[in-house]
């Protein structure tokens, strides 16, 4: 004869936790989007949701590309040097907006959970307080 016992443990969890769960599961990370754009254009941005700017910045890096290629068969330095310049400068800016959508993309997401963070520093004190205030 087998004897089974079933223990039930009830414990009493605030449902406003799940918001916070719900917020790191969703949350993005801007080394992904660091990473992303560095390696595909436009993949950081894609990552933060923000597919239009992706593709206005990987169409100008295609056109900058397209036209430092042509001044290659030409032969004229100076078009060379200007169009590596500028995109450089439009890879350099595609990789920084990505990771700032991604904070953008963040705060969006606390509010619409309705999550509420305050940093309280005091000098007085070593450490530091935050708090979560829900809705």
């Amino acid at each position: 004869m087998f004897l089974i016992f079933l223990f039930s443990v009830q414990t009493k969890i605030d449902p406003a936790i799940y918001k916070v769960f719900e917020y790191a599961e969703k949350k993005k990370d801007p080394a992904v989007a660091f990473v992303l754009s560095a390696t595909i254009p436009s993949a950081g941005h894609f990552y933060a949701h923000k597919p239009v700017l992706g593709l206005v910045l990987a169409g100008a890096e295609i056109f900058e590309f397209q036209r430092l290629l042509s001044a290659e068969s030409n032969d004229v330095t100076n078009d060379e040097n200007i169009w590596y310049f500028i995109l450089c400068f439009t890879k350099i800016v595609e990789i920084f907006d990505a990771m700032n959508s991604t904070g953008h993309y963040n705060k969006r997401l606390k509010e619409g959970l309705g999550i509420k963070t305050s940093v309280n520093l005091q000098p007085q004190k070593i450490g530091v307080n935050i708090a979560y205030q829900f809705k």
